[in-house]
Order: structure tokens, then sequence, then C-alpha cells
């Protein structure tokens, strides 16, 4: 006998739907190991290229029932190469667009279009933000929309290509690494907060919708666009949790959060020490000091000067 699963025991039904599933497929994804007195061989072998869509196309249900421990397991213990391989070479190059769509730097060529420099003014950040500081709401209000496309598009490529959902967060991921490390900017970039948005949107529109009124409350209360955006991140996480959203859902949405806070670690620190940049129209940048706001112009090489 092989040992790989202890002394499971598997019933006559499981059997003889195992056995038509290995004379179904020459393709192997994995192996479920088990005592061979009692089937003949001493490896059982089940193909999954696309374990549901091929477990359809044999008619086979194989339930995954170890009759010793009582366990259910959702999905083969073991996977070989062959299913990893035909997933990896699907999504690396859709990843990869998505990561070069991404990276497409919509704030800098707006901005270009007003002879300004954004990753020479305000806080050279390449975001919605600093558009609009530097060059009015009007082109503000385009950028953030063009980020917005830019995670959502991520998405609807990968779906139309056939990805399921656990791989589309892979995707999505990689175009928000994209705004924020974009290749066409030296691996500089923007915040990712409106990419981000654009992602969960056109993969959960409720959640989407959902964290909106509390980014937009957020700024409209404290007028600072950083602390909107950290609270979006993690009401995103809290409310996947909260809905019952599927695990891959949550842990994206958690990645996106840790994103978000890891580009807004210096504002984070502005925020603490009360010298954060208000949100205002353009030419008009606030500090917030010690005993209040203080107005001024903003001052491309330096602080706000009062």
């Amino acid at each position: 006998s092989i040992t790989g699963l202890g002394s499971a025991w598997v019933t006559p039904a499981v059997l003889s739907t195992v056995r038509g599933c290995v004379a179904s497929r020459a393709l192997l994804a994995g192996a479920f190991y088990t005592s061979a007195s009692h089937l003949g061989c001493a490896t059982v072998m089940f193909s999954s290229s696309s374990f549901a869509s091929e477990r359809s196309e044999a008619k086979c249900s194989f339930p995954w029932t170890l009759i010793d421990t009582g366990c259910e397991l959702s999905s083969p213990r073991y996977l070989t190469s062959a299913y990893d391989a035909d997933v990896w070479t699907t999504l690396l190059p859709i990843a990869l667009l998505a990561y070069l769509f991404g990276s497409i730097p919509a704030g800098v060529l707006v901005a270009r279009t007003y002879n300004i420099d954004l990753t020479k003014v305000g806080s050279g950040n390449t975001g919605a933000t600093n558009v609009l500081r530097s060059a009015g709401w009007g082109p503000g209000l385009v950028v953030a929309l063009a980020d917005i496309f830019k995670g959502g598009i991520a998405v609807l490529i990968a779906r139309a290509l056939g990805l399921d959902g656990n791989l589309i967060s892979l995707v999505a991921l990689a175009a928000v690494i994209g705004h924020n490390f974009s290749i066409f900017l030296g691996l500089k970039g923007g915040k990712g907060v409106a990419t981000s948005f654009g992602t969960v949107l056109l993969l959960d529109p409720g959640l989407g919708l959902a964290i909106l009124p509390m980014f937009i409350g957020t700024v409209y209360l404290t007028r600072f666009v950083s602390a909107g955006s950290i609270v979006g991140g993690v009401a995103a996480v809290v409310l996947a949790i909260a809905m019952q959203r599927d695990v891959w859902m949550v842990v994206m949405c958690l990645g996106l959060l840790l994103m978000i806070v890891f580009k807004h670690r210096d504002n984070i620190q502005r925020l603490q020490a009360g010298t954060e940049r208000r949100l205002e129209n353009k030419g008009k940048i606030e500090t917030v000091g010690p005993t209040g706001p203080v107005g001024g112009e903003p001052d491309t090489n330096g602080p706000v000067k009062p």
C-alpha cells in the first residue's frame, strides 16, 4: 500500500467515479493516494486542466470524502505543475497587460495640456488630487475618471477572457500596481485610490457603491483627501467581511488597503504632525497648524508659506 492520506478508504461509488474520470482525460492535474489493495493500483489520477469544466465534460462528480476522518476537501490535496502551468500561462499575459494599462499616466498627460509638469509641482504625485491642486477641478475630475477606468477595464478584460473571480483579483492588483509604480515614469506614479475603486466597483458594484459615501463623507468633513482614501480602504475590507464576500475578495481589498497606506505614509505623518494640506481649489492650499488652519500659497519646493 502507498501512504499518502493515511488509511483512507474509498466507497465503491467514489471508486467508480474516479475510474470514469481517469478514462476521460490524459492531462494530469493531481493525484489522490489510497490503498493499493482496495483499488487494484498504486495511484489514482484525475485530470483538471480547467477543473470545473473538465469535470463537467467528463460527467465526473468527485465528492472528496474521506470515510475514516469525515473530512471533505473542496479541491485536490495535491496539484501538479500541469494545472498550475495552464493557469499561469493564461494569467501572466493578462496581468502584464493590466499592469501596462495601469501604468498609463493619465494625470501627467492631462496636466501637460496645461503646460504643467505634474512631477515637479505640488506633491509630485501623478494622481487626480495633485492635478486638481495644480490645474483645477475640471482636469482633476477627468484624471479621476480616467484612473477609475484603468482599474475597471482591467477587470472587464480579464472577465472577457474567461478568468474566474480569484484570478481576476490578481489582474486587478496588477493594474493598481501599474498605476502606483508606472514603468513609464521610472516606477513612480499615483497612490492608487481611484484605480482601486475602479477594480472594486467592477468586481462587486454593491461593495464599491457602499464604499463611495464613506470616502466622500470623510473628505467633505475633513477636507483631507488622504484621510478619505485611508477610510475608504479600511471600509472596503470591513464591508467585504460584513457582506460575507468570498475570501479572495477580502484578500484583494486587504491588498489594496496595504498599498494605499504605503503610498500615503508621508500623508499619515503630516496628519499626525498637523501639517497635512487640505483639499482646496487651484492655488489655495492650507496646512493645519497647532492653532487651526493656516492659509497660504503652494510652494513647489517645500512647505506651504503663510
